[in-house]
């Protein structure tokens, strides 16, 4: 008892009833503005733009390096060509038995141009994100007209900004998968032929495998259009499904084979597969939660936030969000089944259908008359951004730290292997056998991850200097000048 009374005076009293006036008061006030001004193409944009290109001035100004993933990505971009990377990937496959290319020849591109400048990767990425942004906002305009819901909607996708270069991948896969998903509306609406959307699934799933499941996606997408926009024959979808199941089949048998090849890995591996309830359950919590901040890694949460969108379904007598959350957990599948290995990036497809879903949802839910109330509108919105998604957290974190940078603590290390290499190169001391000794901050973990990717020479600036190799002895914590 005692608990809920303090629980009750910090809400009311406390900082976060004042934190809700801070930011409900302004847009109180300037709600008729705010009204008009979101009317405008360009305002809407501006909007939909603001959360990534925060978080991307935050990169730029805050210590920007590269990973040993991105660390293994320059190296393959520097040793093979444009053939050579499409011929390994479709044989014997990139490294974890990947058959993609299209995202390798993008960033083999990026190298060829600005070499090690991690600048450029970054803007590319961030190009990449833009682009996916404007298709899914265009696609929930295809949806269903709602430009309040369709900005917030997107405004929060907005925040889901991947910061490893090597994720080029998930990004370039979205942009060939939305556009595959847009150009499927349009053809559902007789506006496109059927090719566009098989051009694009077939480069989505030659940039990022799990692509492949964008087929099955458009059937469940096709369920919400034939129930809620308009009625769709049955001859008509099948006649546009066929070429796309037949090559989604042709996929999945290459891919299932390669994928499920993984549970065979040891047990410490991190690809390791295992076909487990309770491990899907688990990792399913895990990833929503990255997703649903407000699940914060609780089954129930998650059960009572599925438990909502399926009940609104039932209550409507018609499939409105069930579609789109289906999609989602169909992409989450895949990586849910790695016994060790989770990473954010898994997400980012799987964010484009859950948030078409929500968008549902919200739009479902403006057909309640309270919603034309301004101090609801307003608290909804708030609650929405801050307490579901805290995307304030996101603002006020960029915000502290473009005014104080981090210490470049990891760039600063790596850049003194070099600048020490680059200076015994010109005195001609860079010889076969001669032996480089590090310092404790150059011989972390996090530096040996890197030097053994073998792409240090690329950061010479002396192109000449790139037939040298640099090899680890962890015995000694020494680097080994050797060629290649």
């Amino acid at each position: 008892m005692n608990n809920l009374i303090a629980k009750f005076c910090y809400y009311s009293f406390g900082v976060k009833f004042p934190f809700l006036l801070l930011y409900a008061l302004p847009l109180l006030i300037f709600y008729d503005l705010f009204s008009r001004l979101i009317k405008n193409k360009y305002f809407k944009i501006f909007l939909v733009l603001i959360p990534p290109t925060v978080i991307f001035v935050r990169l730029l100004r805050n210590d920007p390096f590269f990973l040993s993933d991105d660390f293994a990505h320059l190296k393959l971009a520097s040793e093979y060509s444009y053939l050579q990377i499409a011929h390994i990937a479709l044989t014997e496959g990139i490294w974890v038995g990947h058959r993609i290319f299209l995202a390798f020849w993008l960033f083999k591109a990026i190298f060829d141009l600005f070499q090690t400048n991690v600048q450029a990767y970054l803007l590319v990425n961030f190009i990449l994100h833009i682009i996916n942004l404007i298709v899914f906002y265009k696609i929930l305009e295809k949806l269903k007209k709602g430009t309040f819901v369709s900005i917030l909607v997107s405004f929060i996708l907005g925040t889901f900004y991947l910061t490893w270069i090597s994720n080029i991948h998930e990004l370039l896969g979205g942009t060939f998968l939305l556009l595959g998903l847009y150009c499927w509306l349009k053809y559902l609406k007789k506006e496109l032929g059927i090719w566009f959307s098989i051009t694009f699934y077939l480069l989505a799933i030659f940039s990022k495998e799990i692509t492949f499941l964008m087929v099955p996606s458009l059937l469940l997408v096709s369920v919400y259009y034939h129930f809620n926009i308009k009625k769709l024959k049955t001859g008509e979808i099948s006649k546009g499904l066929a070429p796309l199941i037949v090559l989604f089949i042709t996929h999945l048998l290459v891919y299932a084979r390669g994928f499920l090849s993984y549970s065979d890995l040891p047990q410490d591996g991190g690809y390791k597969i295992v076909f487990s309830l309770s491990l899907l359950t688990q990792n399913f919590t895990t990833y929503f939660s990255m997703l649903i901040p407000i699940i914060n890694n609780s089954f129930i949460r998650l059960l009572l936030f599925v438990l909502i969108f399926v009940g609104l379904d039932v209550w409507k007598k018609k499939p409105l969000t069930t579609p789109f959350l289906a999609s989602s957990f169909l992409f989450l599948i895949p990586p849910s089944l790695f016994a060790n290995r989770i990473s954010n990036y898994y997400t980012y497809l799987p964010s484009f259908f859950l948030f078409m879903g929500i968008a549902v949802f919200f739009w479902e839910c403006s057909r309640f008359k309270i919603l034309s109330n301004r101090l609801f509108v307003t608290v909804f919105l708030i609650v929405t951004l801050f307490y579901v998604f805290p995307t304030n957290k996101i603002f006020m974190d960029n915000c502290f730290l473009i005014q104080f940078p981090w210490k470049k603590t990891y760039s600063e290390a790596f850049y003194s292997i070099t600048d020490k290499l680059e200076s015994r190169w010109l005195k001609g001391e860079l010889t076969p056998g001669k032996e480089i000794f590090l310092n404790d901050a150059e011989k972390t973990e996090d530096m040996q991850a890197l030097y053994e990717t073998g792409a240090v020479h690329l950061f010479l600036k002396d192109k000449k200097a790139w037939d040298l190799r640099f090899v680890y002895n962890k015995g000694r914590e020494t680097l080994e000048i050797s060629t290649k």
